[in-house]
């Protein structure tokens, strides 16, 4: 199993902590942010392969900073994946990726394999599916338009709907299944395409 560096953003829910265990658990190592001393150290030393790093804020400076101080003290990063709350969907506005990936220095002309961005939006509360599923639509459109795709950037999606399984601690399956498919997202054998949108339901 190729083993990979990911950095996991804003994983305040206990979705986003089963998550990062996750791929952990796969062989790789996690770079965990959070402003969450107790909780970051409590996840590191839960597994070993996480690495808990302070991180004050969500703004692009901070978390370029940790990027940057993983490359240099760990590896190549491979992949970033940020915990979206449906409440907190400023987190997938163009500016703010756009600004995140300048900081990361991620641009047209940069060096080496593109880097994988990967959003998982969550929901807060049991009746969020319909703004999941309109959300989900939106976005399908979105990677449809090849020509704003930076060349340097794999981006996807990942939609959570069922509540009930993301906020619960038996998210166990869920979790994994989902790690499954964001380290296969990252790995080189995944190249057809360059933006995709996911839903996971509970059907």
């Amino acid at each position: 199993m190729e083993s990979k560096l990911y950095i996991v953003i804003n994983a305040k829910q206990l979705f986003g902590q089963s998550l990062s265990k996750r791929l952990a658990q796969r062989g790789n190592t996690v770079v965990f942010l959070s402003n969450d001393e107790q909780l970051g150290y409590a996840l590191a030393a839960e597994e070993p392969r996480v690495r808990f790093r302070y991180c004050e804020s969500l703004g692009t400076t901070d978390i370029a900073s940790e990027f940057l101080w993983s490359e240099r003290c760990i590896s190549t990063v491979h992949g970033v994946v940020i915990i979206v709350p449906i409440d907190e969907l400023s987190l997938l506005a163009d500016d703010y990726r756009q600004s995140l990936l300048s900081a990361f220095g991620c641009t047209e002309s940069s060096q080496g394999r593109p880097l994988c961005v990967t959003y998982v939006v969550l929901p807060k509360q049991e009746d969020d599916h319909g703004a999941l599923k309109s959300l989900h639509l939106d976005l399908c459109k979105q990677s449809h338009n090849v020509e704003k795709t930076n060349s340097k950037l794999k981006l996807n999606h990942i939609i959570m709907s069922d509540f009930k399984h993301c906020d619960s601690e038996n998210n166990v399956t869920l979790a994994n299944d989902t790690s499954e498919l964001i380290h296969y997202l990252t790995s080189t054998t995944a190249k057809c395409l360059k933006s995709q949108t996911f839903y996971f339901a509970n059907i």
